[in-house]
């Protein structure tokens, strides 16, 4: 009975090969952990850099089309706002109501592009920050791993 006898703070003792086996079952644990998070972590940067490129894309396409002229004005917040003259009479003349109304979807649809942009930075840096809090929570489990395992060998 050896093996479930006590020692001084109560624990049992545990004999050299039952520790190594759990010792090599724990690091195999981690491993397995560390390259499930390698993994991941090299999805994420993937998928950021896929990100990246599309808010690229997206910055240009508004910049050519913004090229020709824009009705936008910056606002304090770094944002840009359409002004649209939807309280003013259209004119009579038809050609002249259909180049107003043209007008005015072009700056709605400019107006789109631009909150979509803003929303694209958004998801990208709520991504990011996820990112990080994986981070922490990894860090964590590796600290109390540790702990545990320091805490052991005293």
């Amino acid at each position: 009975m050896a093996s479930n006898t006590q020692n001084g703070d109560g624990g049992r003792s545990r004999g050299p090969k039952e520790a190594s086996a759990e010792e090599r079952a724990i690091q195999t644990m981690m491993d397995k952990g560390e390259q499930d998070l390698a993994l991941k972590r090299e999805a994420r940067a993937r998928a950021r850099k896929l990100r990246l490129e599309e808010l690229q894309r997206q910055k240009e396409n508004e910049e050519r089309r913004e090229g020709g002229g824009s009705s936008t004005q910056p606002t304090s917040e770094g944002h840009s706002s359409v002004r649209l003259d939807l309280e003013d009479s259209l004119p009579e003349d038809p050609a002249e109501r259909l180049a107003a109304i043209g007008h005015q979807l072009k700056d709605t649809l400019l107006l789109n592009s631009q909150l979509h942009s803003d929303k694209m930075q958004l998801v990208y840096q709520l991504d990011m920050y996820k990112d990080r809090l994986e981070d922490f929570d990894q860090d964590t489990i590796e600290l109390r791993h540790y702990n545990r395992v320091t805490k052991q060998d005293l």
